[in-house]
């Protein structure tokens, strides 16, 4: 399970430790609720 320090609100920008296969590491929350929806900023 990972530890979120901030709160996440739908459009904030992101940084994951992982690459997409794009090669992009940004991700835009759109989604927030019982899960998380994030979409990848550079496809």
């Amino acid at each position: 399970m990972i530890e979120i320090s901030a709160p996440l609100y739908v459009g904030d920008v992101v940084e994951m430790r992982k690459v997409h296969p794009c090669g992009g590491k940004t991700w835009e929350v759109v989604r927030v609720g019982a899960d998380i929806g994030i979409t990848c900023r550079t496809c």
